[in-house]
Parts: structure tokens; sequence; C-alpha cells
């Protein structure tokens, strides 16, 4: 009677075997539900590092595409006059620099790539006395009023250069950044000279083309309105 009583208590193998089963599936959503919670915390830091990234390249892009003073600096006239070419106005390192057309042009490319942006507009200047359809002159002293931001200039001087040759893609493009970067921009115009320098085959940076769109998009920058 003993022993049929001490075999009522125990539980039966079936009931054992349920119990184990139970005890595996909790731990199985355990394991689940803790991959679950340690995937979304993942997400959400990679959103949160995304969203940090966009942020902090945003100024670079402004500061790529605006890298100028707000206000452009005033300039006189670029208008090209008659007279004898000469070295007066240069630094006297390039004194002996040759008088020929070209040798104005060179010269002004060596300033030009020192930074010295006044020294190389006058060596165009006396490049274009001596040789009045040197197109890439008028093209290089255009790109360089471009770097003292006095964009209407620069874009009277790169349309002389695409009227002695409209085929001068450099050019094209240095006008439509100029009208795109004006301080009341001229988008269609910048448009068209883009679309014109493509054609052309001018390998543009791509973050002019997206400023351009952000331009078409009604967006303004610093110094813009």
């Amino acid at each position: 009677m003993e022993e049929k009583k001490q075999a009522a208590q125990q539980p039966s193998p079936k009931k054992r075997n349920d119990s184990v089963i139970l005890i595996i599936l909790a731990g199985i959503l355990i394991v689940i539900f803790a991959f679950m919670v340690a995937k979304l915390l993942n997400t959400s830091k990679a959103s949160k590092t995304e969203s940090k990234t966009v942020q902090a390249s945003e100024p670079a892009v402004q500061e790529k595409v605006m890298p100028y003073p707000e206000e452009p600096v005033s300039m006189p006239d670029a208008d090209i006059t008659e007279g004898e070419a000469d070295m007066e106005q240069l630094p006297a390192e390039y004194a002996k620099a040759p008088s020929d057309a070209e040798g104005f042009f060179q010269t002004g490319e060596d300033l030009y790539y020192k930074g010295d942006f006044d020294a190389a507009i006058e060596s165009f200047k006396k490049a274009i006395e001596l040789d009045s359809q040197y197109a890439d002159a008028y093209c290089e002293m255009g790109v360089s009023f471009m770097e003292k931001a006095d964009w209407d200039t620069a874009i009277a001087q790169l349309n002389k250069c695409i009227e002695i040759n409209p085929n001068q893609p450099k050019a094209q493009y240095a006008i439509a950044v100029s009208y795109a970067r004006k301080p009341s921009p001229d988008v269609a115009a910048a448009r068209e000279h883009f679309e014109i320098s493509k054609k052309l085959g001018f390998v543009y940076p791509q973050w002019f083309e997206d400023f351009l769109k952000r331009l078409e998009a009604g967006e303004r920058f610093p110094g813009q309105n």
C-alpha cells in the first residue's frame, strides 16, 4: 500500500517530459527576445551614427560650394585697352619672362597657381593686348576673377572667350559656376552653360551638379537671395 502511495506521488515520465519541453521552449523564447532587442539597439545606434555623419558632412558641402566671402569683392571693369605690353605691374621675379602673348599667358598661369590672382589677371591682360583672339587667356582671366568672387567680371571675360571659341568646355563650365554663385543666382543661365560644358566633354565635379539642383529646388546658400 505504501509503495503505491509513493508511486502516485512521483511525477509520471510524461509530465517530466512536458516540463523539460516547456523549459526548453522558454529558453528558446528568451534567446529570440534577446536577439531582437540587440538587433533593435544596433539599428538605433547605426541610425544615430548615420545622422551624425550627415550633419557633420553638411557644413563641409556648404563650405566647398560657398568658400568665398558672403559679399563679393567689388572690382573695376576688366576691359582690355590698347597699349604696349610690358612687365611693370608684374612681380620682379617675372621681369625677364618672355614678352610675347604665350609668355605672358604662362606667367599668368604660374601666378594663378601661386594664389596671386591680381598679378595673374594683369599678365593675362597683357597676353590679350598682344593677341586679341587669345581665347584661353580670356578664360583664365575669368577664372582668376572667380577666385576673387567677382562673378560679373568673371562672366564678362568668360563670354569673350566663348565668343572666340564657343567650344571651350572649361569656359562654359566656369560661366555656369559664376551664374550659380552670384548673390542673386541666375539658375537658368547656370544650367544652360553647364549642359553645354557637359556636351563638350568637360569632366565636372559632382558637388556642382548637386549644388545646382538644390538651387533649382529653391534653396539658397549664405550670401545669396
